[in-house]
């Protein structure tokens, strides 16, 4: 609904209701994955991070490779790869006087990352992806995700 605005007479677009029922939409995925989505998956560096690592899964990656092959900043992808070192979806080690990261360990967290990545072949999974990392990113930090 067109609202306007009494001060400089310009138009607004009220998407209180839009949003919902477009929330909707999109949080119609596997529950795991929503939850996935939702809670660790907030950026395309995270994005990034997580499919490559799913794609090499017994490698280990220091961080200046790793930023590399994603095509990051290697400071973007620390801030970055900590929450999901945190929720235990890629682990941390010291190799060569640096930080590497490589998929979790643990098999329940390869197994969702690996469920992640092939529903990532479908499409409309990836626009629901999308949609959720654009709602929940600071606009501060969708200007910072391109840059290398």
């Amino acid at each position: 609904m067109w609202e306007q605005d009494l001060v400089g007479r310009e138009m607004v677009w009220d998407t209180g209701y839009e949003d919902a029922l477009l929330g909707n939409v999109m949080d119609k995925m596997d529950a795991d994955l929503l939850r996935l989505v939702k809670n660790w998956l907030d950026s395309f560096v995270k994005w990034d991070v997580l499919r490559f690592l799913c794609q090499q899964p017994d490698a280990v990656y220091p961080a200046d490779a790793l930023a590399q092959r994603i095509r990051r900043d290697r400071n973007a992808l620390e801030a970055e790869v900590t929450p999901l070192i945190r929720a235990g979806l890629v682990g941390c080690y010291w190799m060569r006087g640096q930080l590497a990261f490589a998929l979790a360990a643990d098999p329940a967290a390869r197994q969702l990352a690996a469920k992640f990545v092939r529903a990532c072949e479908d499409r409309y999974f990836r626009m629901k992806v999308l949609y959720h990392i654009l709602r929940n990113m600071p606009v501060e930090s969708r200007d910072r995700q391109g840059q290398l």
